[in-house]
């Protein structure tokens, strides 16, 4: 039982969030943001970036690495964008959300 508590505890499976941040843009942005910068140095140290250094990541991961649903990403993606700490595009075909 203790091993099922540790393992469901352990900071692998915790969020981690800038009080700071949070307190600048809100809560969800800075999940959202955190989580957008971890997928960022993923894909960097795999060059997996594109050549103008985007990132794709869809609301189906964003929500398995933040919890956060479809409308509370989109919700706190624009605001994000807004206040100039990222950058989206549609790209592909199918089309999936790309980050910068």
């Amino acid at each position: 039982m203790f091993n099922t508590i540790v393992e469901l505890l352990r900071s692998n499976g915790s969020i981690v969030v800038n009080k700071n941040l949070a307190k600048a843009v809100g809560l969800e942005e800075a999940v959202i943001y955190s989580e957008l910068l971890s997928r960022f140095v993923y894909f960097k140290e795999r060059n997996q970036l594109t050549a103008d250094g985007w990132f794709f990541n869809t609301i189906e991961d964003l929500q398995d690495g933040t919890t956060l649903n479809e409308y509370t990403q989109r919700k706190a993606i624009k605001h994000l964008e807004e206040i100039g700490l990222i950058q989206t595009q549609r790209r592909d075909i199918p089309a999936k959300r790309y980050f910068k």
